[in-house]
């Protein structure tokens, strides 16, 4: 965002979700993102037209005004309970790698690369 400011969508008051609450666009008949169901349905990219904020989710790209930093966002009630839309991994992966998607979406692709060379890795995409 030019501006440098976002914001995740409105919530919503959500008896049946762990959180007391979900995100607007949640369906409750099977919790996918409606935004993204929308896009794969008209064979569009995934995160074409969900908010930024909302596609990086458990990872936050905050700027300060000069540095950019990508976080993990260890402090959301759902990570916390381990909860995530993929499957649990058979095995502990690194945190870039299971979210080599977000991370790519926030640092282009070449710099999720650049980051898997810096720590060791093979990158997944």
């Amino acid at each position: 965002m030019p501006s440098g400011a976002y914001t995740g969508t409105t919530t919503v008051p959500d008896s049946t979700h762990p959180n007391g609450e979900t995100c607007v666009f949640l369906r409750p008949e099977d919790r996918y993102c409606a935004i993204q169901v929308a896009c794969l349905a008209n064979n569009m990219p995934a995160w074409e037209l969900k908010p930024y904020y909302c596609c990086l989710f458990p990872l936050v790209d905050e700027w300060d005004g000069v540095q950019r930093t990508l976080l993990l966002d260890e402090g959301n009630d759902l990570f916390e309970r381990g909860g995530s839309c993929a499957e649990p991994a058979p095995e502990p992966q690194p945190l870039i790698q299971v979210y080599a998607e977000e991370v790519s979406l926030a640092l282009g692709l070449e710099g999720y690369r650049q980051v898997c060379e810096r720590v060791g890795l093979t990158p997944r995409l």
